[in-house]
């Protein structure tokens, strides 16, 4: 083969050059340009394809046939769309939703709470969220991961709680799964669900603080009431992450105003605060005596009127004692004492019931019923006149005690012979067989019955008491009424409730009353005494020509700890 060698080749322009014949040529295309100064040839665009040339010029195939975009092959000469930024959705996200990798979401949580899933992750994918609507402090945005995936870690949920709050989550690896760059971490906004207790007026209280996101230390109090000139901040430690207890400061329940509302709001150690919560300030109740006894404050009420209560939920301690029955007349037995009902722990209520609970008073005007002691029989007739009147009922908060029953008169195997029941019974009438009145259960006990005349002394029976049954005729003197029980309900203890005693002959000694207000019975014309005011005692029952006496009033006390507002 003949070797030609020269210096230059230039070709003609619009024309091609082909060096070579067979298969082994190279073939300049048309439109091609060459520079003589630099030996340059510049190729048309599109003129040169990925072939492989024949013959001695066999290498010049180009070494790949596509590239790698974003982790997508591409074949060379084909296309794809680079995403250089977040692609943001334009349309809101209102409910639960798969997220997509390099996509971003307005979230709206304005109506119901928003869950969002993430998908299955490839190392470097990201995901972006935002509050679009402002309503995450209302209704939560769930970020749940996929599957076994996990959340900076974690295969808990993340939950993004906060007014405005947004987040990026890009892709890690399997040992983290999704994670928060520093740019985006999401800091926690606490929110404060219910506070519970009462801000009372003159008053120090604990308020229960329940929410979320309160993290573990120096949690911020805030309580304010603009009107009040009342703004101030306490710094507690949560118990967890979802309770707290702090107690209302001094410049708080020393200046607020009865009937105002005092917000109150967190702020947790990120900085970030909750939205408020208004808590009514109450005035202490009012109504009837009020003294103190240790932490407690106590309204005693000797006639009947309102306890007027602001405070939700107060717990109320209470001795609530009806009025006394009245003694009969003619040879007659004595009255029984007021129902007693006791709420004070460690006492016991009438007819040896224990303590009962205490009661939870609602806010509001609440009426509290004295009651009155009934008067005594009046007939020397055997009648119903002849026996004593029952008293009448007491009550607080739906919580009622019974009056007491009247004294029997003299009447031999007749009605009007036996005591009256009532919260205790009154005493028998002379004469027999007669029975005595039976008492309530819970309240007081039975009047004293008789199954003989005792030698024919015209005695009668004692009234039960609250804590004691009329005791039996000894001879012919009157029967004692049974024993009343003792309180210390306000500091100091006192009995009440005691039966009236009955009344006897001339030659004998009259009943006296039970221990507590009962009044004592009569001798021949003389009347039986009244039981004591508010006391609650049965009056004493009366001989052949005197009244019978009058039982005694009852009573009201109502106490609560102020510790415990």
């Amino acid at each position: 083969m003949s070797t030609l060698e020269v210096d230059k080749v230039i070709p003609q322009s619009g024309t091609s050059v082909q060096i070579g014949e067979n298969g082994d040529t190279i073939t300049i295309p048309t439109g091609a340009t060459f520079d003589a100064s630099s030996s340059t040839f510049t190729l048309p665009d599109g003129s040169v394809t990925n072939v492989k040339l024949a013959g001695s010029i066999a290498n010049n195939k180009l070494a790949n046939s596509s590239v790698t975009i974003n982790g997508a092959t591409v074949a060379l000469g084909g296309s794809t769309t680079i995403q250089a930024s977040t692609a943001w959705q334009t349309s809101l996200k209102s409910s639960t939703f798969t997220a997509a990798d390099t996509e971003g979401y307005f979230i709206d949580t304005s109506s119901n709470a928003v869950t969002m899933n993430l998908p299955a992750g490839n190392v470097g994918d990201y995901v972006e969220a935002v509050d679009a609507t402002g309503t995450f402090a209302t209704n939560n945005f769930t970020i749940s991961a996929n599957g076994s995936e996990k959340i900076e870690g974690s295969t808990n949920d993340r939950i993004l709680n906060g007014a405005k709050q947004g987040l990026r989550l890009v892709y890690s690896g399997a040992a983290n799964g999704w994670v928060v760059p520093t740019s985006n971490i999401f800091l926690p906004t606490p929110t404060l669900s219910s506070v519970s207790g009462n801000i009372v007026v003159g008053f120090a209280s604990n308020l229960t603080l329940a929410g979320s996101s309160f993290l573990t230390s120096n949690l911020t109090v805030n309580f304010e009431q603009s009107s009040d000139s009342i703004n101030v901040n306490v710094v507690v430690t949560p118990s967890s992450d979802t309770a707290a207890t702090v107690a209302v400061p001094s410049s708080v329940y020393n200046n607020v105003t009865a009937g105002n509302n005092v917000t109150i709001k967190v702020t947790n150690s990120s900085g970030l605060s909750s939205t408020g919560i208004n808590k009514t300030a109450a005035a202490v109740p009012t109504g009837g005596s009020i003294s103190t006894t240790g932490n407690f404050r106590v309204h005693t009420f000797t006639s009947s009127s309102n306890f007027v209560n602001q405070i939700p939920s107060l717990s109320c301690q209470y001795l609530i004692i009806a009025g006394g029955g009245g003694g009969g007349q003619h040879w007659a037995g004595g009255g029984g004492a007021g129902g007693y009902r006791c709420s004070v722990p460690g006492e016991v209520s009438g007819g040896g019931a224990s303590a009962e609970s205490p009661a939870t008073v609602t806010a509001g005007t609440h009426a509290v019923v004295v009651g009155a002691g009934g008067t005594g029989g009046n007939s020397n007739a055997a009648s119903e006149a002849a026996r004593g009147n029952d008293g009448s009922t007491s009550s607080f908060f739906s919580i009622s005690a019974i009056g007491g029953g009247g004294g029997g008169a003299d009447s031999a195997s007749n009605v009007y012979g036996d005591g009256r029941d009532g919260g205790s019974g009154g005493g028998c009438g002379d004469d027999y067989p007669v029975d005595g009145g039976s008492g309530t259960s819970g309240q007081g006990y039975a009047g004293t019955s008789a199954a003989s005349d005792y030698g024919g002394n015209n005695n009668g029976g004692g009234g039960g008491g609250a804590s004691q049954i009329g005791q039996p005729k000894s001879g012919g003197n009157g029967a004692t009424g049974g024993e009343g029980r003792a309180s210390s309900i306000n500091g100091s203890s006192t009995t009440r409730a005691g039966g009236g005693g009955g009344s006897c002959h001339s030659s004998s000694t009259a009943g006296p009353g039970g221990a507590g207000g009962g009044g004592a019975g009569g001798v021949y014309a003389a009347a039986g005494s009244n039981g004591s005011t508010n006391k609650g005692g049965g009056g004493g029952g009366s001989p052949y020509s005197a009244t019978g006496g009058t039982g005694g009033s009852g009573l009201v006390i109502i106490r609560y700890d102020t510790t415990a507002f």
